[in-house]
């Protein structure tokens, strides 16, 4: 399917929801390959106008929304703006000069029927650009349903598209919980500083070097080279760039590859 670059710019802001008093943005965060920096991948991310008044307003919106499972088409409606970027930039790019474009989806929304058949939908579409979406499982919630979290994953890993579990923390990571999941997970980021504390999941010894690992909030080059020494694959953080509208990066990618930018 076709889509136009004013299709892609209107996907800056998400509509509010009435009575809730904020508007939703959506911008992408760099996230570089501390081996190949050249490989471009960006996190797809939502944030909500008031959070610069309240810098714990994302947060608690988030939990609002996965308390009341508005979270799940949250997630989808993320997915799909992710995977339109990439349809649309694959008719500009050599498919070897797409990015990586990764969402964040809540445990939640993993459990849930309506992710599989949106998923279904979302491939039918144009199931080329698949490679290039990874799936990023939020550290908030546990799964409703592993079992249909299991199959998510599952549907998820045959379309080629990369697992991967946010901000580990000890002992309670949705995906990494279930034998049934781990064998997904290709990417864990890392906790700030790079602390592992997780020794071991359902029993079994968990050895960090079986994965690539991020690690987020890197703010200078001696943080990028630490990282690198210390076994990190990739890294995010001002570093690197800060949250940009996706129209943004579009241009940037047209601008180093030679084809004319939009506007």
């Amino acid at each position: 399917m076709a889509y136009d670059f004013d299709k892609i710019k209107s996907f800056s802001r998400l509509p509010g929801r009435d009575g809730r008093g904020y508007d939703v943005g959506v911008f992408a965060q760099p996230i570089v390959d501390l081996n190949d920096p050249d490989k471009k991948h960006y996190e797809i991310l939502s944030r909500f106008e008031i959070s610069f008044d309240d810098p714990d307003a994302t947060e608690r919106i988030f939990h609002q929304l996965e308390q009341s499972n508005e979270i799940i088409n949250h997630d989808i409606d993320m997915l799909r703006r992710a995977h339109v970027v990439l349809s649309f930039l694959e008719k500009k790019l050599p498919i070897n000069k797409l990015p990586y474009l990764s969402v964040n989806l809540s445990p939640k929304t993993l459990s849930s029927q309506t992710f599989t058949v949106a998923l279904q939908a979302i491939l039918r579409d144009d199931p080329a650009v698949g490679a290039h979406l990874v799936a990023e499982i939020t550290e908030r919630f546990d799964f409703d349903d592993p079992a249909r979290a299991a199959h998510n994953m599952k549907n998820l890993h045959d379309a080629h598209i990369e697992i991967s579990q946010d901000d580990v923390p000890e002992g309670v990571c949705a995906g990494l919980k279930y034998e049934t999941t781990r064998q997904f997970i290709s990417t864990i980021k890392m906790l700030e500083g790079g602390e592992l504390i997780l020794s071991s999941i359902i029993g079994k010894s968990f050895d960090p070097n079986d994965y690539n690992r991020v690690l987020e909030k890197i703010e200078t080059e001696e943080m990028a080279v630490s990282a690198l020494k210390n076994g990190f694959h990739r890294g995010q953080g001002w570093h690197f760039g800060r949250p940009v509208e996706i129209d943004v990066i579009i241009n940037q990618l047209f601008i180093e590859n030679g084809v004319e930018i939009l506007s």
